[in-house]
Order: structure tokens, then sequence, then C-alpha cells
């Protein structure tokens, strides 16, 4: 069984409490929270009143009382800033981990001892650890509690190779979970990064944030640009989010929103208008490089629909 550890995933969550915590939810992100159980999770995101996304990335409830908004560790501040004067007007408490908490990563290519089998299922473990099964394919889960008791679960897998924060990113871009980077936070909308429809924005549960542009947007047909999640074993050093990319002999730049990298594969993702093969790119320099510009070929990525 190959096993891959991570530490460092860059995420972190929102503990939010309160007596209707589900209630509260449904009116800020863009899931419909009355689907989920106690023991299940879902891709969301929050975003402003006009419809530009300020962060994606998972939601789920452990009771009635308690639920966990799992985001990029650098957006908890700006989110928790936004989220408090609504939360004050229903007495939801939203509070940051604690600096003892840990959040990490692990992937198998089997299902590992005392770990969910099923995708977007939630455990836990010796009550306070949270484990959500990501992925089936491999197997890849996110793991976060107090650090003590994280140590203690991924102790029982002293075999696991570990795993840099690039090949975590990575695995994320293939599971299709978007963790929108604090430094694309209010520049796209859902419609943009291929958000709607998908279980991460609903359109027919009722208001929330953006909800009205979100949807007007999706029915009228007005998405000129969207998420597109590309591969290349060409270069296979991960771009910096905000990296500038041009598409060789075409009139279209764009930036990265995600990078990662998986052995000899780079994974990145960008928003761009419908385009036809072939893809190459042309990375951006500074004025002042006299350099040549570095131009790579990519692959796009589709995700299995079924």
């Amino acid at each position: 069984m190959a096993l891959r550890l991570f530490s460092d995933t860059s995420l972190s969550y929102l503990h939010i409490t309160g007596s209707d915590v589900r209630s509260f939810l449904q009116g800020q992100l863009t899931c419909d929270l009355s689907k989920l159980t106690f023991q299940t999770f879902s891709p969301t995101a929050l975003c402003q009143y006009q419809g530009k996304t300020l962060t994606s990335g998972l939601v789920y409830l452990s009771s009635s009382q308690e639920a966990f908004l799992i985001i990029q560790q650098e957006s908890l501040s700006s989110i928790s800033k936004t989220l408090q004067p609504y939360a004050a007007l229903e007495s939801i408490t939203i509070s940051s981990p604690p600096t003892s908490t840990s959040v990490i990563g692990l992937s198998s290519t089997q299902v590992p001892k005392n770990l969910p089998s099923s995708v977007n299922h939630v455990v836990q473990y010796d009550n306070q650890v949270h484990i959500l099964c990501l992925s089936i394919e491999p197997y890849t889960y996110l793991i976060h509690g107090p650090k003590a008791q994280v140590i203690s679960l991924s102790a029982q897998y002293s075999d696991a190779e570990l795993g840099r924060l690039t090949h975590w990113q990575a695995a994320m871009i293939k599971t299709g979970i978007l963790f929108l980077p604090h430094e694309s936070q209010g520049a796209y909308t859902p419609n943009m990064l291929s958000l709607v429809p998908s279980p991460s924005v609903s359109l027919s549960k009722g208001c929330y944030l953006g909800q009205e542009v979100i949807a007007r947007t999706y029915h009228l047909g007005q998405v000129k640009r969207q998420l597109h999640t590309f591969c290349s074993t060409s270069l296979n050093t991960p771009l910096p989010v905000n990296t500038a990319l041009k598409l060789v002999n075409q009139s279209v730049s764009t930036r990265v929103i995600q990078s990662g990298s998986d052995d000899n594969t780079l994974w990145f993702q960008v928003v761009l208008p419908t385009s036809n093969p072939p893809y190459e790119f042309v990375l951006n320099q500074d004025a002042s490089d006299q350099g040549e510009p570095l131009v790579f070929e990519a692959t796009l990525y589709h995700y299995d629909q079924s």
C-alpha cells in the first residue's frame, strides 16, 4: 500500500457554532446545506453581493450547532471579518483554530486503517480529529484536529512517504476541489470558475450572497471565460499563484489560479475563453529580462462527469 503524508496543506478552517448553524450558513454559502447530513461535506463558495468569489473550499456540519468551513489559511482573517456582521445578527460564533491545531493530508492506493472509504464522508477519530475522504482514486484525505491527536493518528502510518506541498496541490486539482487562493479573492464569479452548475453552487435553494448575479449569468449564458485545468510534462516546476501566462499565437492572457506538480507533471488551472488545441503557453517575463520567453506545451484535462 503506497502511502504519502502531507504535513503542509496550506489549508485551515473557521469553526462556526450557534443554535442553528445550518440556517445561518444556508444564507451565506453557495451550496445547499439542507442536503447535508452530519456525516458528509460539500464543496462550496462565499461570494460578494456582486457575485464575485471571496473564497471556496469545503463545509460540513458536525452537529446542528457546529460547522467547519475549510479554506486557504491566508484567507481566514478576511473571510471571518466578512461573515462576522451576519453572524452577530443570528448569535453565531465564528473562530479560527488554535495554534495547537494541525491540518494534514494523506493519500493512499488502498483504504488506510481507521479512515473512511466513501467520497464526501466525514468520520471522527479519538473524538476530536475530523477525517474527510476527498477522493478514492487514489484515496485522498484531509485530516484536522488537535496536533497531539493528529500526530497519534498519523503515527499509525509510519511507513508513509512525506509529500511536499506541491504534490498536495496537484492532488487537489485532480480531485476537482477548488481552494481559491487569497490572491484571487474577488477576481472571479463562480460561473467563471466553472462551479455553476455543480454541488458547489445551488441555483434553486433560495437567497444567499451573490445568488441573483450568479443565477442570472447562468440562465442568460453570458459566461465568456471559464476555469480550465491543464497538465504538462514539458514544464514540471510549479507556477506561483497569479503567474501571468499567454496562449502562443493568440491574444489571450490569463493568470494561474492553482498549480502543483506530481512527479514529472505540472498541473495548473487558469480562466480562459474556450480555445482549441494545441495549447502552448508562454510565461510572461519582467520587461527587464533579456532572456528568451519560456514556452511550454500543455494538455487540457477533462474531469470524469459520471
